[in-house]
């Protein structure tokens, strides 16, 4: 690369190197997410048999059979996990090692959503 001067054939400096660079970064399309870790979730038959959903967050099935008294079921999903049960009272949950009490009444239907506990990352 030349600059020009004054006189002919006179370099003003040298040519700058260059590494490749295009300028200042720009970046195409939208940042992806980061990855969310799945939660772990435990099924306990309690009070007695219970059909139950698990739901991921992003409301893909799970686990979907039944927990029959002292049985535990163990699942991993991406929060917020919702949990349905034909006999709520009849099922108790633990989250990430946190018990969570049951689903709702016994003899009842009811679900629950749960999400990572503040002291698990």
């Amino acid at each position: 690369m030349r600059f020009f001067a004054s006189q002919p054939g006179a370099e003003l400096s040298p040519a700058p190197t260059l590494n490749g660079s295009a300028g200042i970064s720009r970046t195409v399309g939208p940042t992806p997410a980061p990855a969310v870790k799945p939660l772990k979730v435990t099924l306990i038959g309690d009070q007695g048999d219970s059909k139950v959903v698990v739901r991921s967050g992003s409301g893909k099935v799970v686990y979907a059979g039944v927990v029959s008294l002292d049985e535990r079921q163990r699942v991993s999903a991406t929060p917020p996990v919702r949990i349905s049960a034909e006999d709520a009272g009849a099922v108790e949950v633990k989250v990430a090692g946190h018990n969570r009490g049951s689903l709702g009444e016994l003899g009842g239907p009811g679900s629950r959503t749960f999400h990572r506990p503040r002291s698990a990352s």
